[in-house]
C-alpha cells in the first residue's frame, strides 16, 4: 500500500533525468561538453554501463529550447 501511495503522489520535480546511450564511435566527453554548453550549470553526470545519465536541476535557470537542442544533437 505504501508503494502505491508514493508512486501516485504529486510531489515536486527537482531534476530531469536524460538517459544517453552511446553508439560505436561516439565520444562520451564530447556529448557531456555539448550538454553543458546548451544548459550551462546545474547538471550532474552519472556513468552507466552503456552511456550515462544527465541529471538536470530544475532549480537553475534553463535557456529556452534547451531540451529540443539536446534531442536534435547528432
Amino acid at each position: 500500500m505504501a508503494n502505491d501511495v508514493i508512486q501516485k503522489s504529486n510531489g515536486s520535480k527537482n531534476f530531469i533525468d536524460i538517459d544517453v546511450d552511446l553508439k560505436a564511435g561516439e565520444s562520451e566527453q564530447e556529448i557531456m561538453e555539448y550538454i553543458n554548453g546548451v544548459i550551462g550549470t546545474g547538471t550532474t553526470f552519472i556513468r552507466t554501463s552503456g552511456g550515462f545519465h544527465c541529471l538536470v536541476s530544475l532549480k537553475e535557470h534553463l535557456p529556452k529550447g534547451w531540451y529540443q537542442q539536446i534531442q536534435d544533437h547528432n
